[in-house]
């Protein structure tokens, strides 16, 4: 618990309960739970009949009314994965703008809409980033990664908070904290790669008690970065990599803990720290760059869950964080010859949702969320800037009726954004509901084939850079207005012949309108952006994938996966302009991913391929602008043993763009050619008792 009071700011600020009034929430909070165990004592005298259920054999992805994608624990040790921005790369529809090299930022773009509109859950409370509107994904690695779902509108509404809903698109990450009944473990795993990289890993696993258990992950990772890559004015030529170097550790540690009322709580701490060269644009024969950024984060978050009742839950969560930014560019052109950005964020986050179960077809629930920002700015050049506050309010509610081989599922989310500045204009107040409707249909028995669709407008508010970075932001700035629309089709059947014991396949098509879109693209470096206001954007996409288990033979079993996405996103806002009617910048119209995988006794092996059209950067689309598309292949083997006592050993090698492909994501960033990883890993798990 100490850990935790660390993080919070004791000081905590009076003004951030002002817009809001904390004695009228509290007030709320109180008559909604009382609302919601009004029933406690007339429901304890029903007599409940038990009524005939039917098992449905399909997995919560196919029978979603929303579309998801899902890598779990077994897919995700075949892929050839260092953090979260290695994996996600495998789901349609998606893109992750990677600047090049090991240290460089790497987001997440779903379905053309950019990194702000996706977020990121982790062990369930969203990862956030107030400043930028955008998390690095390349700062989670995958050692503590149970598995990785990508869900377009909102996961399960059960027990979610209601930031949850406030975005287009919600990738949820799950830990091994979220394993249940575990023995004790230890894991040591130690990998070398090319470009310099040594990454040592440590994990384990630790049962106090019955009701008590630990989990500490460190990781800790170093590598030169600097890469060879064909020079662009001379195709010939190698050039190398320069300001591509990092030195990036963190820490997790996770206390579940089931106490003696049965309610369940989670404690997670979480630290990370890196120190990293930011690899600039290659150009005019020049591929040096001097800029720096160096970042702490931390949090300490708790997620407490009750049952009042076989149909009533409960769900508490709170969450303290802080992230510092420095950024020092030594070749700025001022009269002081240097540029140093130092910025400290912080958060404060409340939760609080409940669930309750009428009956066997109908269900509903409501979360509110309470959240406060903070951004200070610490270096010389703080002249300008205006330290703006944000405070945030939002509440869901949500209701789901299911029966036979139909499901409704409806909910409302209001946002109320406040904002104050030190001076100057602090912007506009934002209020807003936001509508979300889905269904799924299942239209014979005795065929694992079901229809789904939904609709969802969601609004994202423009990030405080957005708003207030010096000589950047427009205090002015309206909120990017998203509707989508989406109807698809899922297939699921286990057993279906001699070799096949999994075959799944979705398709999805989707419509999208974005209103007032803002767009942030890299200037000179990768810590300043510049703002565009696209205005219009409409896009019509499909994602289609397939997913199957096979068997060979007893000793052979094979998984293939085959992701394919089309999105035609133009710009719509002005018929007049160059860019009307056209693709929207770095969003290629197709691109997709396959994986086969072997497993053969103690040996596997997979292949892993990614594919992704071309693109355009900002401007004219000719061929000064022209990115070229790529596919790229990828070798994962692993040979696993068990020595003496309890130790099992596993080797790990991968070999990444084999056929040494040139690429970019980001027009004259270039990414690194052929590279590869080997890895050693020692574990030690306890028998359960």
């Amino acid at each position: 618990m100490s850990l935790i009071l660390a993080f919070i700011n004791p000081s905590f600020p009076s003004w951030a309960f002002k817009p809001f009034g904390l004695k009228y929430f509290l007030r709320y909070l109180w008559l909604l739970i009382l609302a919601l165990c009004q029933d406690k004592f007339v429901i304890a005298q029903n007599i409940d009949t038990l009524k005939p259920v039917v098992v449905h054999n399909t997995s919560s992805e196919s029978a979603s009314p929303v579309a998801v994608q899902r890598l779990s624990e077994k897919e995700l040790q075949t892929l050839n994965s260092v953090s979260v921005a290695d994996a996600v790369k495998f789901f349609s529809g998606v893109m992750v703008k990677d600047y090049g090299g090991i240290g460089g930022l790497k987001t997440i773009s779903v379905r053309s809409l950019g990194a702000q509109h996706t977020g990121v859950l982790y062990d369930g409370i969203i990862m956030a980033d107030a400043r930028a509107g955008q998390i690095d994904l390349g700062r989670i690695s995958m050692d503590n990664v149970k598995d990785i779902s990508l869900y377009q509108s909102a996961p399960s509404p059960w027990l979610q908070p209601a930031r949850a809903f406030s975005q287009v698109a919600v990738l949820a990450i799950n830990s091994y904290a979220t394993k249940k009944d575990e023995p004790d473990e230890v894991l040591i795993k130690l990998s070398g790669a090319s470009f310099g990289s040594i990454s040592p890993t440590l994990f384990m696993r630790s049962k106090l008690n019955n009701r008590v258990s630990w989990l500490l992950n460190g990781f800790y990772q170093q590598a030169d970065g600097n890469y060879s890559f064909k020079g662009y004015e001379h195709n010939d030529t190698l050039q190398y990599r320069s300001n591509a170097d990092i030195k990036q550790w963190k820490i997790e540690s996770d206390l579940p803990v089931m106490l003696r009322d049965s309610s369940t709580l989670l404690i997670k701490t979480f630290y990370y720290q890196s120190n990293r060269g930011l690899p600039g644009s290659v150009i005019f024969y020049n591929p040096k760059s001097s800029q720096r950024l160096n970042n702490r984060h931390g949090f300490a978050q708790l997620i407490w869950r009750k049952n009042l009742l076989s149909n009533i839950q409960l769900q508490l969560a709170a969450k303290s964080s802080i992230d510092r930014q420095v950024y020092i560019d030594n070749d700025f052109s001022n009269s002081a010859g240097y540029l140093k950005n130092d910025f400290v964020q912080q958060e404060h986050y409340f939760s609080f949702a409940g669930g309750w179960k009428i009956n066997e077809t109908l269900s509903s629930g409501i979360a509110t969320d309470l959240f406060f920002n903070i951004l200070s700015r610490k270096d010389t050049f703080i002249t300008g800037f205006v330290s703006p506050r944000r405070n945030t309010i939002m509440s869901n509610a949500f209701i789901n009726w299911k029966k036979h081989r139909i499901e409704f599922l409806g909910n409302l989310l209001y946002t109320h954004i406040s904002q104050t500045v030190a001076f100057g204009n602090a912007g506009r107040d934002i209020s807003r509901p936001s509508p979300a409707l889905s269904f799924s249909f299942q239209p014979l028995s005795y065929l694992p084939l079901r229809v789904r669709a939904f609709y969802k407008e969601i609004f994202r508010a423009p990030s405080l850079d957005d708003q207030f970075y010096t000589y950047v932001g427009n205090a002015n700035l309206k909120p990017e207005l998203a509707n989508q629309f989406d109807i698809g089709l899922t297939y699921e059947r286990n057993n279906v012949g001699p070799a096949v014991s999994m075959l799944s396949i979705t398709v999805d098509g989707y419509l999208m309108h974005v209103k007032d879109k803002i767009v942030a693209l890299p200037r000179n470096n990768l810590f300043q952006w510049s703002m565009a206001n696209i205005g219009k954007v409409q896009t019509l996409g499909v994602d289609a994938a397939l997913f199957a288990d096979l068997r060979l033979n007893k000793k052979v079993q094979l998984n293939l996966s085959i992701n394919y996405g089309f999105q035609d996103a133009k710009d719509k806002t002005d018929r007049m302009s160059y860019a009307y009617n056209k693709q929207i910048p770095f969003i290629p119209e197709h691109n997709g991913s396959g994986r086969i995988a072997a497993v053969i006794k103690n040996f596997s092996c997979a292949y892993n391929m990614l594919l992704s059209g071309y693109r355009y950067r900002q401007g004219a689309q000719n061929t000064d602008n022209y990115i070229a598309g790529y596919v790229l292949s990828d070798i994962h083997t692993s040979y696993s043993w068990s020595s003496k006592g309890r130790w099992k050993v596993k080797s790990q090698f991968e070999w990444n763009n084999i056929f040494n492909k040139s690429y970019e994501v980001v027009k004259f960033f270039p990414m690194p050619g052929s590279n590869w990883r080997i890895g050693l890993i020692l574990e030690n798990k306890k028998a359960k008792k």
